[in-house]
């Protein structure tokens, strides 16, 4: 099986865990990761859907589209009440 190694980085927010902070004078390399153990994810709001440019409208369904016993919408007035 393929192993790899990866430089570690600091986390965003160093502040909330500072015994995790690499130094930056320090490198610091993980050797004998495993293939299996890698997940690739997207940063936080990195997304195309994210994007300002991003393609966004209003899709309207008529209320007719829904039966009558799945109209139970609760309003304002009910919500203030809770």
């Amino acid at each position: 099986d393929d192993v790899y190694s990866a430089l570690m980085l600091n986390p965003p927010d160093t502040t909330s865990y500072p015994e995790m902070m690499v130094p930056i004078s320090e490198h610091r390399v993980v050797s004998g990761i495993p293939r299996k153990a890698i997940t690739f994810v997207e940063m936080p709001y990195d997304t195309d859907q994210h994007l300002k440019s991003a393609f966004r409208h209003p899709i309207g369904i008529p209320d007719s589209m829904f039966p009558f016993s799945w109209k139970n919408a609760i309003t304002h007035e009910q919500i203030t009440d809770l």
